[in-house]
C-alpha cells in the first residue's frame, strides 16, 4: 500500500494492491497535486473540512445588523454582497467559503516516517480575519496492514471558547454505474435517507442500494436518526472498503459523471456557526475552552481477498 500526501492538498493518492482507490481529477490535463485546474472542479480527493462543515448562510439571510442599499448588506462596518457566506460573532461579521479554509492552506510538516506523518495548521492573522478563534489543528495519517488511519485533532489555544465543526470528504474512485454500488451500515434501528426531491426514505436492514435516480444530479443525501459506526461499501455484492463513520451527520454525494463517491461523516452541520447556541444544543457544533482538545480518528480498510457483502 502506497499513500501520497502533500502539505497543500493532504492525501491525494492511495494505491491498494497496485490499484488507485482515490478519485484522480485529470480532466483538465493535470495530476495531483496540480491545483491549476478549472475552478469549480473537485480539486482534492480528501479535503480537510475545518473549521466548519458545509456552507454558511448567505448575507441576504443573515438579518441581524444588516442594511440593504441595493448593492450590499452592511454588518458591523463591513460590506458584503448578498450571496457572500457570513456569520456573526460578538457583533462582528466574518466570511468563509464552504467547508472552511483549512483545505486551502499549506500545512506545516511536523513528522514524517515510512508509514506515518503529522501536519499542523495554527491560527494566524489571516485566519483571524475569517474566523475569530485561536486554534491548533493537527492532521495525522498512519498506514496499517489493510488501509490507513486518519486522526484530526483540534486544540483551543486562546482564552475564549472555540466553536467549530470538522468532517471528512474523501472521494473514492468508482468505475461503472453507480447502480452497481451499495452501502451497508451496522445500525439495526430504523433510520432514513433525506432526499431533496423524494423526501424521507426508510433504510431497511441497514442496506442502501445506490442508483442514478437517487444520487446523481449533484444530489447530496443526508441521513436522519443516524447512529452507525461502520459503513461498508460494496460493488456487485463484494466488499471494496470498510469505513469508520461514527459522526453527528453522514452525507453521501457523487457528481453527474459518477466517477467518484463521497461518504462524508461530519461532526457538525452546515450553517452551525450562524446559530451557535442552537447548534450547541443540537450537537451540531463543537465547543472547546482554552487548552482543551478534541480528537476524531477514522479508519479506512480494504479487504485482502474477495468478500461477500
Amino acid at each position: 500500500m502506497i499513500a501520497k500526501i502533500n502539505a497543500r492538498v493532504g492525501l491525494h493518492s492511495l494505491l491498494v494492491w497496485g490499484e488507485e482507490r482515490l478519485y484522480q481529477n485529470d480532466v483538465q490535463g493535470g495530476k495531483w497535486p496540480d491545483l491549476t485546474m478549472k475552478p469549480g472542479a473537485m480539486n482534492q480527493p480528501d479535503p480537510i473540512l475545518f473549521p466548519m462543515t458545509g456552507p454558511l448562510l448567505p448575507a441576504r439571510d443573515v438579518r441581524k445588523g444588516y442594511e440593504f442599499d441595493g448593492q450590499f448588506y452592511h454588518v458591523a462596518g463591513k460590506a458584503f454582497k448578498p450571496e457572500d457566506p457570513v456569520f456573526l460573532y460578538k457583533e462582528k461579521a466574518y466570511s468563509m467559503k464552504q467547508h472552511g479554509f483549512a483545505r486551502d492552506r499549506e500545512l506545516e510538516v511536523l513528522h514524517v516516517s515510512e508509514t506515518a506523518c503529522t501536519l499542523r495548521l495554527q491560527s494566524d492573522a489571516e485566519t483571524l480575519q475569517m474566523y475569530p478563534f485561536a486554534f491548533e489543528f493537527l492532521l495525522s495519517y498512519e498506514l496499517i496492514e489493510d488501509g490507513f488511519v486518519k486522526t484530526q485533532s483540534v486544540k483551543s489555544t486562546g482564552a475564549d471558547s472555540l466553536f467549530f465543526s470538522i468532517g471528512e470528504h474523501t472521494a473514492l474512485k468508482i468505475e461503472g454505474s453507480i447502480a452497481q454500488y451499495e452501502l451497508i451500515f451496522d445500525q439495526k434501528e430504523p433510520f432514513y435517507l433525506v432526499h431533496p426531491t423524494h423526501g424521507r426514505i426508510e433504510i431497511v436492514g441497514g442496506r442502501l442500494p445506490l442508483s442514478e435516480d437517487l444520487i446523481v444530479n449533484k444530489n447530496t443525501l443526508s441521513l436522519e436518526n443516524y447512529k452507525s459506526k461502520v459503513c461498508t461499501v460494496c460493488k456487485n455484492g463484494e466488499i471494496i472498503m470498510i469505513y469508520d463513520v461514527e459522526a453527528v451527520d453522514l452525507h453521501i454525494w457523487t457528481s453527474d459523471n459518477q466517477n467518484f463517491l463521497c461518504v462524508e461523516p461530519w461532526n457538525g452541520a452546515g450553517g452551525a456557526l450562524n446559530e451557535i447556541q442552537e447548534s450547541l444544543s443540537a450537537g451540531t457544533l463543537m465547543q472547546l475552552e482554552g487548552g482543551e482538545s478534541y480528537v476524531v480518528t477514522r479508519k479506512m480498510s480494504f479487504p485482502f481477498t474477495s468478500e461477500v457483502c
